[in-house]
């Protein structure tokens, strides 16, 4: 800036020292000792002062607003400080919680295949195949995760629901479909559940017991054949039984549906759906919907089943769909990445907090999440968990659902693992497989803990919960199955 003004200044004396010399030449006019100040020091000042006044001003301004920016962003960085060190007292002074859930039944839902065909595809990493289906902006064909099976589906579907297809965009009909194949994987649990109901409910409460013995999905003639029971449904019969109340049905999918998605129409549906095929009551059903962001979907979705264990006396259903297969919503995601893969994902969990038991259905497997443990290593010790023999197998057993390709994230997940011993060739990175449709990502790849079922315990973890460790403990098959024989 002095640069600036002193060349400005320099300038403005030659210009105008010329201009006078060649008047007094020109005039035979003697200057006086006054006149060469006035016209080599003088005026060029006032010159120079005058022409770049604006400049100073907007220099004067724009300091002035550094300066009040400075002051705020100093301000905030002194505020969030401070919330981290209240946020490191209250975590250092709160205790561990622990929660633990029953598994009845699992499923997932992806274009490697289903249940644990995923995990073993994952294994062998591979990669997105070319859709031709769908294009960019040049017409050129994109990759993408598509389950082709779903096509079949909606083909076949398409003459029967013709006029919902064409009110509801291609996105929407996928994720209904899919809604509808992960429901149906749960028929046996689905079942058991509605049998347990129609025992609490002759067995504790005598209105809803007049209701069922009057609805004809209980007469004996119409009951699914896994469940046939030729008995006298009357109280004198019915043996004491555990006490159910309802099933929550929890239908998780994406913020950005929460504007286009009709939640009355398609709950309407599934609550009929539910009572044709499995004989449920719509007092007994609740069926509720989450739309979930990214940032906060794990987050809200550890909530949820934080909730789930403490509800005693209720089953519950949870379906995770999403889909970005659909040509429209592809047009507005390439305009900010043209390397955009799109994918489409399914998964389910039938689950009931630990202190219920249903008589019908056995448990699978239990879900353990820890919150609040500073140290993956004092956690293990906490739940007496030996990985050992996990380790000397040599299969990948954790479920990482980060993104690894920042070097800050490999060097955490690496200085939370490799003390107890557990080393990349453990890990399985979820995010690498569902391409850029991320917003259900990390509890799409939470729920796929349940299906490597090979290994006794599976691991997962997020750094954006970094306090928390969440474990599966698979049964003995072969135990359960002798149970269900013996039932």
């Amino acid at each position: 800036m002095i640069k600036f003004i002193i060349s400005a200044f320099l300038i403005f004396t030659i210009l105008v020292g010329t201009l006078a010399i060649y008047y007094w030449r020109d005039s035979n006019y003697d200057p006086s000792q006054m006149d060469l100040i006035w016209s080599f020091i003088l005026l060029p000042v006032s010159l120079c002062l005058l022409i770049l006044s604006p400049y100073f001003i907007y220099k004067t301004i724009q300091n002035f607003r550094n300066k009040k920016l400075q002051q705020q962003k100093d301000q905030e960085l002194s505020i969030l400080v401070q919330q981290k060190e209240k946020q490191a007292v209250n975590l250092a002074q709160q205790t561990a919680q622990h929660y633990t859930l029953n598994i009845l039944s699992s499923a997932a839902w992806h274009c490697f295949g289903e249940n644990e065909e995923i995990i073993q595809f994952m294994q062998q990493f591979r990669s997105p195949e070319l859709d031709f289906q769908l294009s960019n902006n040049y017409g050129l064909p994109l990759l993408s995760y598509r389950i082709t099976v779903l096509d079949q589906w909606l083909e076949k579907t398409q003459d029967d629901d013709e006029d919902q297809s064409l009110i509801l965009t291609t996105r929407e009909r996928r994720i209904q479909q899919l809604i509808r194949q992960q429901l149906q994987q749960h028929e046996h649990s689905l079942q058991g559940i509605s049998q347990q109901l129609k025992r609490s409910a002759l067995f504790y409460e005598s209105d809803f017991a007049y209701q069922y013995r009057i609805h004809p999905g209980w007469n004996p003639e119409n009951l699914h054949e896994n469940f046939n029971e030729k008995e006298d449904i009357s109280h004198k019969e019915i043996e004491t039984v555990v006490r159910l109340n309802r099933l929550n049905v929890y239908i998780l999918l994406a913020e950005n549906l929460i504007h286009t998605w009709d939640d009355q129409v398609f709950q309407t549906q599934l609550l009929q759906q539910l009572e044709d095929d499995y004989s449920f009551r719509a007092d007994h059903l609740h069926i509720e919907f989450y739309y979930f962001s990214q940032p906060k979907a794990y987050a809200s979705y550890i909530e949820l089943l934080q909730e789930i264990a403490q509800q005693p006396e209720q089953a519950n259903l949870i379906i995770m769909v999403d889909s970005e297969i659909d040509q429209d919503w592809l047009d507005e995601q390439l305009w900010q990445n043209e390397q955009y893969i799109a994918s489409e994902y399914a998964a389910s969990w039938c689950l009931t907090a630990e202190q219920v038991v249903l008589e019908v259905v056995p448990v699978l497997q239990k879900i353990r999440i820890s919150t609040q443990m500073k140290e993956l290593k004092n956690y293990l010790t906490e739940q007496q968990l030996d990985l050992a023999g996990q380790i000397e197998k040599e299969q990948a057993f954790v479920l990482l659902l980060d993104e690894t390709k920042k070097s800050k994230n490999l060097n955490q997940l690496q200085q939370t693992f490799i003390p107890i011993g557990v080393h990349p060739e453990f890990f399985i990175y979820i995010q690498s497989f569902i391409g850029n449709t991320q917003c259900l990502g990390h509890i799409f790849g939470m729920m796929l803990v349940t299906q490597m079922r090979n290994n006794i315990i599976t691991m997962t973890y997020s750094l954006e919960q970094e306090n928390t460790y969440i474990y599966c403990e698979n049964k003995d098959l072969e135990k359960i199955e002798a149970t269900a024989l013996v039932a």
